[in-house]
């Protein structure tokens, strides 16, 4: 029974983990793009570092497309991955939902 609880803890404790370090993204992507921007996205998730962003329209889709690099280097650096190591490798965007 102790080996049952104890796995579960584990998945939780991963689950939480993973939830949060989703927030901690979102958050550096909340800085990263101006008001008039943000009015057009919204943050879906990250998921071995490739983060999913949805888009209102093509425009804004081509838009934001232009800025991926920049805006990848941002959260990066707003993350704390100045050494050589990244948070986030790409950022997809894709017409959907916002």
């Amino acid at each position: 029974m102790q080996q049952i609880k104890d796995t579960v803890k584990k998945i939780v404790g991963e689950i939480g983990s993973r939830r949060s370090g989703n927030e901690c993204v979102a958050r550096a992507f909340e800085k990263a793009f101006s008001r008039p921007e943000k009015k057009h996205l919204r943050f879906i998730g990250c998921k071995n570092k490739i983060c999913v962003v949805n888009v209102d329209t093509s425009g804004w889709l081509y838009h934001l497309s232009l800025k991926k690099e920049r805006v990848r280097k941002l959260i990066n650096e707003e993350l704390g991955g100045k050494g050589g190591s990244s948070a986030v490798d790409d950022i997809r965007f894709r017409i959907g939902e916002v």
